[in-house]
């Protein structure tokens, strides 16, 4: 799982899906996947909350409820940028085991079921340079682009607890839902009970040259090949990758 960036350029290599539907917060339930053990609702959010904008996002979660909660509902964010929440419900109640915890997830804006962003020109081509194609998208978008950042995904984040009424939300985010969900805590510190970061992106941004990436290989590999784990090919590895280099 990766992960918008502030001003996601993935969510920007795509044309706008349906109108959004009326402006203020409100929630209704809607049909899920074929996920039998989650109930889905959705959570209707401004577009630009300083109102210069029209319009709204219709933001859909799925709701797994635990078998006694008797603590805070804990909130999957899924990555990329551009990875839809609702689709891994199942996956997540899986893997995290909340017995008494209500577990929640949720499409960010412009992913999934919420306000989907499209530029099908891009999604079935390999091209070598995005450049011009992602500046055509975005002009399509028009205003609009500027408003699918981290921080509007942290509001709405803020939105889906008010209208779960939870006091404070546990969090769970894996790689880019690490930045929302640290932009989340340092907006709402007092809404936040726990988090838990799995392959954490920083607040300003990976490396655009992947240094640290790049710099963990060598300890990566040797770990990978001790006590024969690569057979003839791990007895140097490091050396033998930068001889093939």
């Amino acid at each position: 799982m990766s992960l918008p960036r502030v001003a996601s350029l993935p969510l920007l290599l795509a044309t706008l899906a349906a109108p959004a539907p009326p402006a203020a917060q409100a929630a209704a339930s809607i049909a899920c996947p074929p996920q039998p053990v989650a109930r889905c609702f959705t959570v209707t959010v401004a577009l630009d909350r300083s109102g210069v904008l029209p319009g709204s996002v219709r933001i859909r979660a799925a709701r797994i409820r635990a078998r006694r909660a008797t603590r805070p509902p804990l909130i999957g964010l899924t990555g990329g940028p551009g990875q839809a929440g609702v689709v891994f419900a199942q996956t997540y109640d899986f893997l995290l085991q909340t017995a008494d915890r209500d577990l929640v997830v949720f499409d960010q804006r412009g992913t999934g079921a919420s306000g989907l962003l499209r530029c099908r020109g891009l999604e079935s081509r390999l091209l070598l340079s995005f450049s011009k194609p992602a500046g055509a998208c975005a002009q399509s978008l028009g205003a609009r682009r500027s408003y699918y950042t981290s921080a509007d995904s942290a509001e709405d984040l803020e939105a889906l607890r008010v209208q779960l009424g939870a006091p404070q939300i546990a969090l769970y985010a894996v790689s880019y839902g690490t930045r929302v969900a640290i932009e989340y805590a340092r907006r709402h510190p007092d809404r936040v009970e726990r988090m838990i970061l799995d392959s954490p992106v920083a607040p300003g941004g990976p490396d655009p040259l992947a240094r640290e990436t790049i710099a963990a290989v060598p300890r990566v590999l040797r770990s990978a090949c001790r006590g024969g784990g690569c057979g003839a090919a791990g007895q140097r590895p490091v050396a033998d990758v930068a001889a093939l280099r």
